[in-house]
């Protein structure tokens, strides 16, 4: 299994370019496009048993959410979310099973988090950083209009603005096979401008959520096309696959027209530090 980096330039002619990823392609890839996508991250058989807990949970919280269901039936120690089908990483890890609510004690944890992913966070935050919600969210396709569906195109910075270097890490907790935005929702990130909304995202939230909402239709379109030299980026992804973006990229789900199955993602926040009482230091 080798680990490779997708070219995100390569998105807006509407090629799959695949390279050998090392720490500098990585950064690079971030710094220009404000996502990096980094291919077999880890081996998925390292989490295998989470990617079965995954797939249970989906299936439960698909068949409520398609009922209408309020109630989920789901324990306290999920801290599940009806409004966007959301619960604790630690809940479903068999690692914590609920003991603990720290992520970095979890199965996931110690796959994602490999020499160059590490190195790549040190290099952005320094060696202590601070975490804040990991989560594993659920999408169902056809399943938009509710009040758990696809969330508008935005920015961490816009919603977040007390958090400082803010990046995500987000990968799919989906079966051997499935792939993000051809078998299931997936991620898209509108690319372009992207100092300009690192710059506007706190200061001028409003600015940046009127352009944003300017492409509300776009971002359901197969093949958009877009003013300002921007695109969307929008990869196909499979258990072992990582994205990093940052605060400053705009982003949201996809769902492609030929989904048939629902996503099962895990995302978390790091940053290098906040005004933010529930944030976890940690050592990276």
């Amino acid at each position: 299994m080798v680990l490779l980096v997708e070219d995100v330039g390569a998105a807006r002619e509407g090629r799959q370019d695949l390279q050998s990823a090392s720490l500098a392609d990585a950064a690079s890839q971030l710094d220009r496009f404000g996502v990096v996508i980094l291919r077999n991250a880890f081996d998925p058989l390292q989490i295998a048993a989470l990617l079965e807990r995954a797939r249970a949970h989906a299936e439960h919280v698909t068949a409520k959410a398609m009922t209408g269901a309020t109630e989920y039936d789901l324990p306290e120690h999920y801290v599940f979310s009806p409004r966007n089908l959301a619960c604790d990483l630690t809940a479903l890890d068999p690692w914590t099973d609920g003991r603990t609510d720290d992520w970095t004690q979890t199965s996931l944890y110690a796959a994602v988090m490999t020499d160059l992913v590490r190195d790549l966070f040190i290099e952005l935050l320094g060696p202590e950083a601070f975490w804040w919600v990991a989560r594993v969210r659920v999408s169902i396709p056809g399943n938009d209009g509710k009040a758990n569906g696809r969330l508008s195109l935005h920015t961490e910075l816009a919603q977040i603005p007390h958090l400082s270097g803010l990046h995500n890490i987000w990968t799919p907790l989906t079966p051997p096979g499935v792939a993000t935005n051809v078998d299931c929702p997936g991620l898209q990130f509108y690319v372009g401008r992207l100092s300009w909304f690192a710059e506007m995202s706190k200061p001028h939230r409003e600015e940046v959520e009127d352009f944003l909402g300017g492409l509300s239709e776009a971002m359901t379109e197969e093949g958009p096309e877009l003013d300002e030299n921007g695109y969307f980026f929008r990869p196909r992804m499979e258990a072992g696959d990582v994205a990093i973006f940052s605060g400053a990229i705009p982003h949201t789900a996809y769902v492609p027209q030929g989904a048939t199955s629902p996503r099962v993602n895990f995302d978390v926040r790091l940053f290098r530090e906040a005004d933010e009482p529930q944030a976890h230091q940690f050592t990276l």
